[in-house]
């Protein structure tokens, strides 16, 4: 029955593609492009080749598949897909099944044009109508789902993804029927491979019980040609007693005929024992035949057997690959984590940076409250130093003591906050570059840069700290200017107190005007002390907003070039997906095509296996004839060995009986023309007649002996009558053991 669908499948796929064939040719004729029309030629040849396409039932239907396909595209007119270019060499590729697609298009009604001057001369009388084309309900219908497809993306509406979600479960329906129908031939598989296993072990069994019925027959052959050769030996040897009993004259003659006719039937038995060794000899290379067969359906069997196992590693193959992506998956999970991590110490470092900046405009607001508290201070000893010069010795020195703590105050803390300050740099560029570099091995070069245009930051720093130390000892060798001033001060009022009193008046006066010009002097130098301060209060903001902007595109130049170096990790991890999902999908195509492939070696094992076991069968068929006419062979050689032996022993006893008595003459004529008749009837009658013609001739046996032995009990002697009896009963138990075997 399986045989029957298959060859009905094959005939109803090849009336297929005969049509499609058909159906293809005036299009073919009218296509416009010369190189298109070519290579759909190029096309037909390779889907015509069985070769190619295949001659099991899969490669047929692929083969109607890919001519349905073209006979589609060659209605629309365009060639696409795989027609586009050339077919590859080796076996057609099963289609996917998103090209399932352009079966669902409508045709597209025939174009009023005519056809090209050039298919004119090859259609001939043919006309438009020789190849009607009906229009479908399913052409004008919304239902079509490349219109249906066409006008969603006309439109753009989101209806796309339905469409896709559709596609996707009309692919997976269609894989797990697939699936579903592999399932099923691997089962009909398997139980046609039980089947034949077993129909493989009874042909055994047959082949053991003909080979053992045939060692049988063999056996029981040879010792009916031993025991058949021994009581001939046995009874001519008691003939040549009884003749040499009988008549002494003719014993050298009787002895010699007697030697001739043992050496021939010597002869005779062994060409017939040759014959007999070489007929052995044959079976036996019969039955090593059937063996080797018997090993060759083993091997084959352990061959089906390594295909199970390879399918087997296939699918933990398979499974391993499955947990390969999973671990390329957390792999990725874990590079995002990374990259988050970075995010956030990104964050951190500009949160310190901010605190930093913080802790600067503190210690700023705290030197320019200082500044702003030495200034009233300054002030206060001035207007202090116009009432009382000892009072103002007295503020002078202690504004001193007060401007050197002050100033070591203000420098220990600068110090301390710079070597903080630079400590946490450190320690902050040492974290971060620690886990940059453990991340991005790349980065290195920029950060490079960084570290160098921080140098350039703290020389600049450094730079501005030096021209405030130099601020600071001009403003020192002022205070050493005013210092000596007043000590000449000192001096000459010394010098006055030393003169008259009268002129310490005028030196009052002088004194007076001194002080004044003093204190002008003391404010101008204070306004250019504020002046200088405010000019270099505003070089330092400009430099370190200048810095803060530098710092800024900086930062923004790091997170954009850390974004693209994500951006490209994250392009190079979809891009290894991706390509372990190809390579995944490439490997369950091999897998697949390796099935497919174990799938036709296996039919082929089978068809093989079926085509041995039907050889076999006609084998032992004929086997089995050949040993029934080996058999018959040796009946007839048994038979005839008979017929000889009774010929010769009948005409030694005519022999005999015509030289003892003239009368015995008619009666073994008679006997002659009987055995002759006999033969005759043995050998157009079945064996049925040779017991009666046996019977017929042991009972005219008895008469002639009775009658004989009536004539001859005078001419005979008692021990030559013994042995004729002896003869007569061996000669009745082989007639006997004849007719129990046959």
């Amino acid at each position: 029955l399986t045989m029957s669908n298959h060859d009905d499948s094959w005939e109803r796929l090849d009336t297929e593609f005969d049509h499609c064939l058909l159906d293809m040719k005036p299009y073919v004729l009218k296509h416009p492009d010369k190189k298109e029309r070519q290579r759909c030629a190029i096309w037909i040849k390779k889907l015509c080749d069985p070769g190619a396409c295949g001659s099991g039932l899969l490669g047929r239907k692929n083969r109607n598949v890919y001519a349905r396909l073209l006979l589609q595209m060659l209605r629309r007119g365009v060639l696409d897909g795989p027609f586009s270019h050339k077919p590859e060499h080796g076996t057609l590729k099963t289609l996917p099944t998103y090209m399932s697609i352009y079966f669902d298009e409508p045709v597209s009604v025939k174009s009023q044009t005519g056809p090209p001057d050039w298919v004119t001369g090859e259609l001939g009388a043919f006309g438009d109508d020789s190849w009607p084309i009906h229009l479908d309900d399913s052409s004008q219908t919304p239902r079509n789902r490349y219109c249906l497809y066409l006008s969603l993306h006309y439109y753009n509406t989101p209806v796309t993804l339905f469409i896709s979600t559709q596609i996707l479960t009309r692919k997976n329906g269609e894989i797990e029927e697939l699936k579903s129908m592999y399932r099923a031939k691997q089962k009909q598989s398997e139980e046609m491979i039980l089947k034949l296993e077993r129909k493989v072990q009874s042909v055994q069994l047959e082949s053991q019980v003909i080979t053992e019925s045939r060692e049988k027959q063999i056996a029981e052959l040879k010792k009916m040609a031993d025991q058949s050769t021994d009581s001939l030996k046995n009874e001519w040897e008691k003939k040549l007693h009884a003749a040499v009993t009988e008549m002494e004259q003719e014993k050298f003659e009787l002895q010699k005929k007697h030697t001739r006719n043992i050496q021939e039937l010597l002869e005779e038995t062994n060409v017939r024992l040759a014959k007999m060794e070489a007929e052995y000899n044959a079976r036996a290379q019969s039955t090593q035949t059937v063996r080797d067969l018997e090993k060759r359906v083993k091997q084959q069997s352990l061959e089906v057997e390594k295909g199970n196992s390879l399918r087997q590693r296939v699918t933990q193959e398979k499974a391993q690959l499955e947990i390969h992506i999973a671990a390329i998956s957390a792999e990725l999970q874990e590079a995002n984590r990374r990259s988050l991590s970075l995010t956030v110490l990104q964050k951190e470092k500009e949160d310190q940076k901010d605190f930093y900046e913080q802790n600067m405009g503190k210690l700023r607001a705290k030197y320019e409250t200082d500044i702003s508290h030495l200034q009233q201070e300054h002030t206060l000893s001035a207007a202090k130093a116009s009432e009382l010069i000892d009072e103002l010795e007295k503020t002078v020195a202690h504004f001193r003591h007060q401007l050197q703590d002050n100033e070591h105050l203000r420098l220990t803390l600068l110090q301390d906050q710079e070597v903080k300050f630079q400590k946490d740099k450190d320690e902050l560029q040492i974290q971060c570059e620690k886990k940059v570099l453990s991340i991005h091995s790349e980065a290195e070069k920029e950060r490079a840069d960084s570290k160098k245009k921080i140098g350039q930051l703290q020389d600049t720093l450094r730079e501005a700290e030096k021209e405030l130390e130099k601020t600071r000892e001009s403003q020192r060798e002022q205070m050493l200017q005013a210092d000596l001033a007043l000590e000449q001060f000192k001096k000459q009022v010394e010098a006055s107190s030393e003169k008259a009193f009268a002129e310490t008046k005028l030196q009052m006066e002088k004194v007076e005007e001194d002080l004044l010009r003093s204190k002008s002097l003391r404010e101008n130098q204070a306004k250019e002390f504020s002046y200088q301060l405010d000019s270099l209060r505003q070089k330092y903001e400009q430099q370190m907003t200048e810095l803060r902007m530098q710092h800024e595109q900086e930062r923004t130049r790091l997170q954009q070039a850390h974004i693209a170096e994500k951006d490209s990790m994250v392009q190079e991890r979809q891009r290894e997906a991706s390509s372990m999902e190809r390579q995944a999908r490439a490997t369950l195509q091999q897998h697949q095509q390796l099935t497919q492939e174990w799938r036709k070696r296996d039919a082929q094992v089978i068809s093989n296996l079926e085509a041995q076991v039907t050889s076999l069968r006609e084998e032992l068929q004929i086997a089995n004839f050949e040993h029934k006419q080996q058999l018959a062979e040796t009946a007839s050689q048994l038979e005839e060995e008979k017929q000889k032996a009774s010929v010769d022993k009948e005409e030694a006893l005519e022999r005999l009986r015509f030289e003892m008595v003239c009368s015995r003459k008619d009666v073994e004529r008679k006997l002659h023309e009987e055995q002759e008749a006999a033969l005759e009837k043995y050998v157009n009658i079945t064996m049925t007649t040779t017991l009666i013609l046996n019977c017929h001739i042991f009972f005219q046996v008895t008469a002639v002996r009775q009658q004989y032995e009536e004539k001859l009990k005078g001419l005979m002697s008692s021990e030559l009558r013994h042995e004729l009896e002896d003869i007569i009963t061996s000669l009745k138990a082989q007639v006997q053991f004849y007719t129990i075997v046959l």
